[in-house]
């Protein structure tokens, strides 16, 4: 069995429940709590299992939320949008999945306002 890619050493379970607690953005929360469950020794199938998700997204969470901490796990802009649409996330589950479809519905909304305009 391989070992999953480390977590950052400077936060905790107890840390990430606590931010979890403390966020507006669901997302984030479900996010963090996964994680916790890494940092309390929980597998990260188990991980997986609390945040709805595939290992493969647990990975990316990791590889997120090392790199920018907390912050990395909330879904941000595209760069570059003029639109101010937000980010889709590359790879696809149930909680995301919905966000996508209110994003296009909303989006095909404006474009049929602008269209009559």
């Amino acid at each position: 069995m391989t070992l999953g890619i480390p977590l950052r050493d400077d936060f905790d379970g107890f840390a990430l429940r606590a931010l979890a607690k403390s966020t507006k953005d669901a997302a984030q929360a479900r996010r963090l709590l996964a994680l916790a469950e890494i940092y309390d020794g929980h597998s990260r199938s188990d991980a997986a299992r609390i945040g709805g998700v595939t290992l493969q997204i647990v990975r990316d969470w990791v590889m997120r939320f090392n790199a920018r901490g907390p912050s990395g796990l909330i879904n941000g802009k595209v760069r570059g949008d003029k639109q101010g649409e937000t980010r889709i996330a590359s790879s696809v589950n149930v909680p995301d999945a919905l966000d996508h479809c209110l994003t296009r519905l909303l989006l095909s909304a404006a474009s049929v306002q602008v269209a009559e305009s």
